[in-house]
């Protein structure tokens, strides 16, 4: 292998400077890129789950599939193993993954389970089960041999009586909404199916008007839509639960013992449905031991993640290197395919992480960082173990109150005359925005990007001498339930505005379910009067078919904004600083119209002196 040349060497190691490596980032998120994988510590796990869903498509029953293993062993990563295989068999694939995150609460978690499969397939599903509805029971009549609605029903009815008969009208109507389109009758009455079987609200009027008696809510309807439907359907289930153990830490042993007593009815009420359960090593026996007996007789044996050996941690980083470099950075591949690492830094880093897949990628980061900083030369164990601390801590700046406007405690309202800042105040403890970035911690999360909208919308009411009262973390009743929305705006002519942001990890992916509960929150706000319209802040991409229904029901009351992680840094630095960001001005323009949506122009240095000689040559 020949030695490496002095401006080849500079050229690579000014790459990795420009263009971040692949271990930048270490936790799955859906979008990892297929390089960044090692199958081998998985495998046991994929090939239990495989066999489960083989015989669940030959005998129509459900299957359970325990998977254990350590913090960021890749519990979350085998999920979109199992997406990525379902994509793959496009166009026509034998069966859905769905990600179940762990429910919010301990009550209706049917409900969510429901809402998960919705959001992901639901428009797919209620389409083709409703046309076969209509091709399997359909009773034509007449000269033209229509099919008949009120005769199919009842053939249909037959096939699932008891409350599975709200269902099945509903999906007979849906059915002739999507053959007889061209219809008024059939698509008013399909457009109401759609929406009854989406769980939205009807009123007396509509409920009548599609002739259905109940709401699919309470557990005992949601159960008997899943069954009808999936017996209909020709696809099977893989509903993964992430995260087993959250409702014990969350809300305490009752709601775990209500959430496995869901699972228990999933599994023994629902046709073609593998239940996968992902849940810490550590306290699998705990969890065990709460399950039913039946079930846990009846159950796949447990199937536990591994850790890497060295020969994984290996090839993960050559893989990974190589698509860096020719992919990414554009250039060809070092000869050494380890490079700028060596192989006694892997044989260090998977001793200490103990094969660990997340915390071996965070190590070979933080070895890649020393390299980066201290020059190849550098003894990076030595540097690791004795001098240095790894990740030290970033500086931070607090502003003071008198200083910047800064959200106050939950709950609180906040005026736009009680924030006390200046833009010179501001500009004399950032001096600039990109100073600000530099020394201050800034993670985007719902909270900062909601601090970040209602900052912006403070700092327009302060410049318009507009009186604004905004009430963070607002909470409200919706008979019994109580929710809670991130701030209400009431503004001079009270007007009430309602501001919520999902509570998703970051805005680089999708919202999701997440999205659709605070699309939601906004919803009941508005019908019960506590707003009259709302404001959402959403990641980028986020759809879903019930999340797209109520959007448009929602119609001119409701504006919506699209961010990405960096767009809601910008927004929430905006707010801090009062230099507010494109987004801020737009939603401090929406709720304030005087307020502009351009920043104003700013007259070149070159402009004004050609201004002052014209007006002396004037004189």
């Amino acid at each position: 292998m020949s030695e490496m040349l002095p401006d080849e060497l500079e050229m690579y190691l000014d790459a990795m400077k420009e263009f971040p490596t692949p271990f930048e980032r270490y936790v799955s998120r859906g979008d990892t890129p297929d390089y960044f994988d090692v199958p081998e510590p998985r495998l046991e796990a994929e090939r239990s789950i495989d066999r489960a869903l083989r015989a669940s498509l030959h005998d129509g029953t459900s299957r359970f599939v325990p998977v254990i293993g350590a913090a960021g062993s890749g519990k979350t990563h085998l999920y979109w193993v199992l997406k990525d295989k379902e994509e793959q068999e496009d166009p026509n694939p034998r069966w859905h993954a769905i990600y179940v995150p762990s429910p919010p609460a301990p009550v209706r978690i049917l409900l969510h389970v429901w809402t998960a499969i919705l959001d992901e397939i639901g428009e797919k599903m209620l389409r083709e089960v409703s046309t076969y509805l209509l091709t399997e029971f359909g009773k034509k009549k007449g000269l033209f041999q229509r099919i008949d609605p009120n005769e199919t029903i009842r053939v249909a009815s037959r096939e699932f009586p008891g409350i599975g008969a709200d269902i099945v009208k509903a999906l007979v109507y849906l059915g002739f909404h999507y053959l007889e389109t061209g219809k008024k009758e059939y698509r008013e009455v399909g457009q109401l199916a759609e929406r009854w079987l989406l769980g939205e609200s009807l009123t007396e009027e509509q409920m009548a008007k599609l002739g259905v008696q109940t709401i699919i809510e309470d557990d005992d309807m949601v159960l008997s839509s899943m069954k009808i439907l999936l017996q209909l359907y020709d696809k099977a289930l893989v509903l993964y639960f992430d995260e087993l153990e959250i409702p014990y830490r969350t809300h305490g042993a009752e709601a775990e013992l209500a959430f496995l007593e869901t699972l228990k009815r999933l599994y023994n009420e629902l046709p073609k449905t593998i239940i996968v359960t992902a849940c810490l090593s550590d306290i699998w026996s705990r969890v065990y031991e709460s399950l039913d007996p039946a079930l846990r007789s009846r159950m796949e044996e447990v199937v536990e993640l591994k850790p890497f050996t060295l020969e994984n941690l290996l090839i993960l980083y050559e893989e990974a290197m190589t698509y860096y470099w020719e992919q990414v950075v554009n250039i060809e591949s070092p000869q050494n395919p380890l490079f700028p690492m060596k192989k006694e830094y892997f044989e260090f880093i998977h001793v200490k992480t103990k094969g660990n897949p997340r915390e071996s990628i965070k190590l070979i980061r933080t070895f890649l960082d020393l390299i980066l900083t201290h020059g190849l030369q550098v003894d990076a164990i030595g540097l690791f173990t004795k001098k240095t601390v790894p990740s030290p801590k970033p500086m931070v700046i607090r502003p003071k109150k008198e200083e910047l406007p800064v959200i106050r405690a939950t709950g609180e309202k906040v005026t736009a005359s009680s924030m006390g800042a200046t833009s010179a105040q501001a500009q004399d403890v950032g001096e600039s925005i990109s100073s600000i970035e530099e020394n201050m911690t800034i993670q985007v999360n719902p909270p900062s990007v909601a601090s970040g909208a209602i900052n912006s919308i403070l700092v327009a009411a302060d410049e318009l001498a507009k009186p604004i009262q905004a009430t963070i973390d607002y909470s409200f009743k919706v008979g019994s339930s109580e929710k809670k929305i991130s701030a209400l705006l009431i503004l001079e002519n009270g007007e009430k505005i309602a501001l919520d942001v999902p509570s998703v990890k970051n805005f680089d992916r999708k919202g999701g379910v997440a999205a659709y509960y605070s699309l939601k929150r906004l919803d009941d706000a508005i019908r019960n009067g506590i707003a009259d319209r709302a404001i959402l802040i959403i990641p980028k991409g986020t759809s879903g078919t019930k999340f797209t229904k109520l959007v448009s029901d929602l119609g001119d009351k409701l504006t919506i904004y699209e961010i990405s992680d960096e767009i809601g840094r910008a927004l929430i630095i905006g707010g801090i600083t009062k230099s507010l960001s494109p987004i801020g001005r737009k939603i401090a323009h929406d709720v304030l119209p005087e307020f502009p949506e351009e920043p104003p122009q700013v007259p070149s240095e070159s402009h004004s002196e050609e201004t002052e000689t014209t007006e002396n040559s004037s004189s």
